[in-house]
C-alpha cells in the first residue's frame, strides 16, 4: 500500500473514531478507550509494533469489535497469526478469536466479539489484548490492554397509570437503551417489602417481568390506593437497573347519584333502584321502617332493591353503603305514603301525532308519579292535585290501541292500566291513477283530508319517487316511473316515509298505449256523441275528457285498437279542447279538439233513384248544414262534397257501382259522428229514350202537357219518381 493509500485510511480511521465515540455513549457496553499501542515483543522492546483498535460497539447485537495493525502505518512483512486475547497478551491468557495475516497485509480483519460471553455486570470491566505471532522464526508482540465493561442501565422513564378501573389499571413507562427485559411491582402497601435482590416481594400484588413497555394487572380492590414501580433488566448481562420512582394510583369506587323512586306506599312491596357508577352486588340498602331488605339484580350503573314500608307514614330516611356494613355511599330519603288509588284515565282516545293532555284521577295522588302509554313520545307532567293529576304525550308510529300504565313512581309499582285508541286527522279517499304505462314518468294524485307535505308514497317497481310541490291538505301529488313490470302493482301511502300506513292500494301498470286518432272532430250540441280512440294498446279505463262536454262514458265491446267514449256537449258552441290519458287523471297520451255545432236538420234528400256506373249528384237540404259532413251511400264509389254548399244545402257526388237495387245510405255530422238521416237510393239500369210522342198537344199551362204537371228531371233526365 504506498504513503497516500495509507494516509486515506488513517483519515478514515480518524473519521470513524469519533462517529464511534458518540454511539459508544449510549451503548449497552462501554470501553475505556478506542486504541493503544501500549505493550511489548519477543524482543524485550518496551512498546510494541502493534495497534489495537476498537472499530465498532453494537446496541443491538452486544458485540464489540477489534482491528489490529502496525502502529506505524506499514504492512506485515511475515505471514502469521492475529488474536484477541483475554486478561493479558502472552500465550498463556485465553484466546478470543483468531485468523491468518499474509505478508503485506495492512492490518486484520474485524475482530467481533459477543461480549456477554465475556463480560457481564457481574464480572466487571474485562481488559482485552491483540496479539502477533510469526510461526516461521517465533516472533511475537501483544498490545492492550483496552477494558470493555457493561455500564448499569438507565432507569425506565415516562411512568403513568392509566386506564384506572374498579379492579384493574394499566401501567406505562419507556424504554431504556440496552434492556429486553423489565420487572414491575405493585402494592397496596405504603413501601415496598422484598429480597436483597429486590426480585423477591412479600406484601405485592404483582411482581412479574415482561419485556414490553406497558402492563394491565387486574384482581384489585375498588376504592384502593396502590403504589407501583418498573426497572429495567438485561438477562444476557444480568444488569439491572434502580427502580423508578414510586407511581400512586387509587382504584375507582361505586358512586351513587341517586335512588328512585321517592316516594312508596304503605304496605306495599317497592322496588327501589340506585343509579351510579361501578356499582357491584352485595352492596347495602337501607331505609327505616322498610321491612324485608332484598337485592334483586343490577349492572355496574343500577341496582335494584326491595322492602316493604311498615308501620307508619311519612319521610323515611335511607342509606346505601358499598356493603352491608361497609362505608356510606349516598343518603337519601322517601316519602311513605297512604294508599294511593287511581280511578281512571282520560281521555281514551287521541289522534296520532297531536300533542294530548292525559288526566288521571283518583285519591291520595302526588307529583313525581309514573306515567307511561306505548309510543306516546315525550311523557311530561304538568300539575295536579291529590284528586287528579295531568300529564301530557304526543302519539307517534302507531295508530289502534295503546297500553298505559300509571305508577306511584316511575319506576314504582304499577297502579293502574288502561288503553287509549290512537287515531289520524289524516284520511286518504283514493289514489289517481289506477293505471299507468310502463316505464312513463306518472303524477299520481293523493285525495283526502289533512293531507300534509312529506307524506310516504310507494308502488312496487316504480322508480325514483317524488313529491311534487304545491300540493295542499285535500290533495298530494307524487310522481315515479313504472318499470316494465306489468300488471297489478301493490302501493302505500303513509303519514311518512316511516310511519302509520293510511291506505293500500294498486295500480295496473300496462304497455303504453299509441293513439293515432280520435273521431268525430265535430259534435252537436246537447247531442250525446260517441268518440272512436283507435291505436294500438289501447287499454280499457283510459281516461277521456272534452271540455264542456258531460257524462263521459266508456262504452262496452271496447278492444286493444279502438276504444269508444260517450258525452254530450253543452254550455256553449265552438272548438273544444279534448285529450286521452292512460287512465282517468294518468298520463296523457294525446290532445285533440272537437267543433261543437248546433244540431243539424235535414228536410230532404234526393235523388232517391240512380243509374247504375253513372255519376250522380245528391242533394241534402235543410238547416245549419256545415261543410264536411260525412256523406255515404252503399257501393257508391268516389263520394265528395261539392263547393258552394250553404248552411241550407249540400250538394254530394260518387257513382253507383257494383250491383243494381236498394242501396243503404247516411248523412252524419262528420267522419263517425252523430246520424243526421238514413236514407235509401235504387240504383237501376241507365234507361234509353229513342223518342218522345206526341210531339203536339193542347196545354192548359206552359207547364202542363196532355193536363199533366211535368216534373223536373235530374241531371240525367231521371225524374223523381
Amino acid at each position: 500500500m504506498t504513503g497516500n493509500s495509507q494516509m486515506l485510511y488513517r483519515t478514515a480511521t480518524f473519521c470513524t473514531f469519533f462517529i464511534l465515540a458518540a454511539q459508544i455513549v449510549h451503548a449497552g457496553y462501554a470501553v475505556n478507550k478506542t486504541s493503544t499501542t501500549a505493550g511489548t515483543d519477543s524482543t524485550g522492546a518496551s512498546s510494541s509494533v502493534l495497534k489495537l483498535e476498537v472499530t465498532s460497539v453494537s446496541n443491538s447485537s452486544d458485540n464489540v469489535s477489534f482491528r489490529i495493525s502496525k502502529k506505524d502505518g506499514g504492512v506485515f512483512t511475515t505471514s502469521g497469526t492475529l488474536s484477541i486475547r483475554l486478561g493479558c497478551g502472552t500465550s498463556s491468557c485465553q484466546t478470543v478469536a483468531t485468523q491468518s495475516i499474509s505478508a503485506g497485509a495492512p492490518y486484520s480483519q474485524p475482530f467481533s466479539i459477543y461480549m456477554p460471553t465475556y463480560v457481564t455486570a457481574a464480572t466487571g470491566g474485562k481488559d482485552f489484548y491483540g496479539r502477533y505471532y510469526t510461526p516461521s522464526n517465533g516472533f511475537w508482540s501483544y498490545v492492550g490492554p483496552i477494558q470493555v465493561y457493561a455500564p448499569a442501565l438507565a432507569v425506565p422513564g415516562s411512568t403513568s397509570t392509566t386506564n384506572v378501573t374498579t379492579t384493574s389499571a394499566r401501567f406505562n413507562w419507556g424504554s431504556v437503551v440496552g434492556a429486553n427485559v423489565y420487572r414491575y411491582q405493585a402494592t397496596s402497601a405504603s413501601s415496598f417489602s422484598t429480597s436483597a435482590d429486590g426480585k423477591t416481594c412479600f406484601n405485592c400484588v404483582a411482581n412479574a417481568t415482561t419485556s414490553s413497555t406497558n402492563v394491565t394487572i387486574s384482581g384489585l380492590l375498588s376504592a384502593t390506593t396502590y403504589r407501583w414501580r418498573v426497572r429495567a433488566g438485561n438477562t444476557a448481562t444480568a444488569q439491572e437497573s434502580p427502580w423508578s420512582s414510586d407511581r400512586i394510583f387509587a382504584t375507582t369506587g361505586p358512586t351513587v347519584t341517586s335512588v328512585s323512586p321517592s316516594a312508596a306506599t304503605f304496605n306495599q312491596l317497592t322496588t327501589f333502584t340506585v343509579y351510579g357508577s361501578n356499582l357491584t352486588s352485595g352492596m347495602g340498602f337501607w331505609i327505616a321502617d322498610c321491612d324485608g331488605v332484598q337485592e334483586l339484580s343490577g349492572s355496574s350503573t343500577s341496582r335494584q332493591f326491595r322492602c316493604t314500608p311498615k308501620w307508619t307514614t311519612g319521610t323515611k330516611s335511607g342509606v346505601v353503603k358499598t356493603s352491608p356494613s361497609g362505608t356510606t355511599l349516598y343518603n337519601f330519603s322517601i316519602n311513605v305514603l297512604t294508599n294511593v288509588v287511581v280511578t281512571s284515565v282520560t281521555p281514551t282516545a287521541a289522534v296520532l301525532d297531536q300533542l294530548t293532555t292525559f288526566t288521571v284521577s283518583g285519591s291520595n295522588l302526588t307529583s313525581g308519579m309514573g306515567f307511561w302509554i306505548a309510543n306516546c313520545d315525550g311523557v311530561q307532567e304538568l300539575s295536579g292535585s291529590a284528586t287528579n293529576r295531568q300529564f301530557r304525550c304526543t302519539p307517534k308510529w302507531q295508530l289502534g290501541s295503546q297500553s298505559g300504565t300509571v305508577k306511584d313512581t316511575p319506576n314504582g309499582t304499577t297502579l293502574y292500566s288502561f288503553s287509549v285508541n290512537v287515531t289520524t286527522s289524516l284520511s286518504v279517499e283514493r289514489v289517481d291513477p289506477v293505471q299507468a304505462a310502463a316505464n312513463t314518468l306518472t303524477t299520481f294524485a293523493v285525495s283526502g283530508n289533512n293531507l300534509t307535505p312529506g307524506m310516504g308514497f310507494w308502488v312496487a317497481n316504480c322508480a325514483t319517487v317524488q313529491e311534487v310541490a304545491g300540493g295542499s291538505s285535500t290533495e298530494r301529488q307524487f310522481t315515479c316511473t313504472p318499470n316494465s313490470s306489468l300488471g297489478s302493482q301493490a302501493g302505500i301511502v303513509k303519514t311518512s316515509p316511516n310511519g302509520v300506513t293510511l291506505r293500500n292500494f294498486s295500480v295496473n301498470v300496462v304497455t303504453p298505449p299509441v293513439v293515432t286518432e280520435v273521431k268525430p272532430v265535430r259534435a252537436a250540441f246537447n247531442t250525446a256523441t260517441t268518440y272512436y280512440v283507435r291505436g294500438s294498446n289501447l287499454p280499457s279505463g283510459m281516461g277521456f275528457w272534452i271540455a264542456e262536454c258531460e257524462g263521459v262514458v266508456e262504452l262496452a265491446g271496447g278492444a286493444s285498437s279502438e276504444r269508444k267514449f260517450r258525452c254530450t256537449s253543452q254550455h256553449s258552441l265552438g272548438q273544444k279542447a279534448g285529450v286521452v290519458k292512460v287512465a282517468e287523471k294518468g298520463t296523457t297520451v294525446r290532445s285533440f279538439n272537437v267543433d261543437v255545432v248546433t244540431l243539424p236538420t235535414v228536410s230532404e234528400l234526393k235523388p232517391t233513384q240512380a243509374a247504375f256506373n253513372t255519376l250522380t249528384t245528391f242533394t241534402v237540404k235543410g238547416q245549419n248544414l256545415p261543410a264536411e259532413m260525412a256523406f255515404w251511400v252503399g257501393e257508391c264509389d268516389g263520394v265528395t262534397e261539392l263547393p258552394g254548399g250553404t248552411l241550407t244545402e249540400r250538394q254530394f257526388r260518387c257513382t253507383p257501382r257494383y250491383t243494381l237495387g236498394s242501396k243503404q245510405g247516411s248523412l252524419k255530422l262528420a267522419s263517425d259522428g252523430t246520424v243526421l238521416r238514413d236514407f235509401s237510393v235504387n240504383v237501376v239500369t241507365l234507361p234509353t229514350v229513342n223518342g218522345v210522342s206526341p210531339v203536339r198537344g193542347g196545354l192548359r199551362s206552359a207547364d202542363d202537357v196532355y193536363g199533366e204537371r211535368l216534373e223536373p228531371a235530374d241531371e240525367h233526365g231521371f225524374l223523381d219518381q
